[in-house]
């Protein structure tokens, strides 16, 4: 015999019976939803706040644009853990990863930089390249880049956190010269300035992770 819709209905109120009464003993962890855990999020506020982008145009057409990261002590830490982490890594491997991000004998100012550039066949680390990226000290000087490599291996420890559209864009590690005493004493940030034949443009990087750790 076929059954009806009010033959349906029981089972339905039975199974929402039952769900109701078989509780859990002890809860389990809490389901977040949306973009990111709550750790994710607090690792992403402080990426974003370490951030600068530049876009330059030419009518329609966009010349070149670049986004930097500054690579601070903070975000390399914070990235390196939530690797270790979400990978179950040992402690071995994780002072690996680190070493990697933040060699020791590498002491310089470091920015992760994606960059794109229209018409550009030369990458940002080839002596010839067209392209300059300069950082402007506290005392107003350009500073040139110590060296400039492709961030292949390292970039992806980063790029989780910042929503980068790296369509046509290459990541690159860019380390300048320690300058003398801080990057940046006053707290106030720094610049990068990009230059090349089509145009020129700069962005403005904050240092330090709170307004309050700049002093009185």
């Amino acid at each position: 015999m076929r059954k009806g819709p009010r033959s349906v209905f029981p089972v339905i109120a039975a199974c929402l019976l039952l769900a109701i009464e078989c509780r859990p003993v002890a809860p389990g962890p809490g389901i977040e939803y949306g973009f990111a855990t709550e750790r994710e999020r607090e690792i992403s506020a402080v990426f974003r706040r370490h951030t600068g982008r530049v876009e330059v145009y030419r009518g329609y057409l966009n010349v070149f644009s670049a986004r930097a990261l500054y690579l601070s002590r903070e975000v390399t830490e914070a990235a390196v853990d939530w690797e270790a982490d979400s990978r179950l890594l040992s402690p071995e491997a994780k002072e690996r990863i680190y070493r990697l991000a933040s060699p020791e004998d590498e002491r310089c100012i470091r920015f992760l930089v994606a960059f794109y550039a229209r018409g550009n066949g030369v990458s940002l680390e080839h002596p010839d390249s067209p392209w300059q990226i300069r950082m402007v000290g506290p005392d107003g000087r350009y500073v040139e880049a110590d060296r400039i490599s492709t961030a292949d291996t390292v970039g992806p420890i980063y790029l989780r956190f910042l929503p980068w559209d790296l369509s046509w864009s290459k990541l690159y590690l860019v380390c300048f010269p320690p300058t003398e005493g801080e990057a940046d004493p006053d707290g106030r940030g720094v610049d990068l300035l990009f230059t090349g034949p089509d145009g020129r443009g700069g962005m403005h990087i904050m240092t330090r992770s709170h307004p309050e750790d700049s002093g009185p």
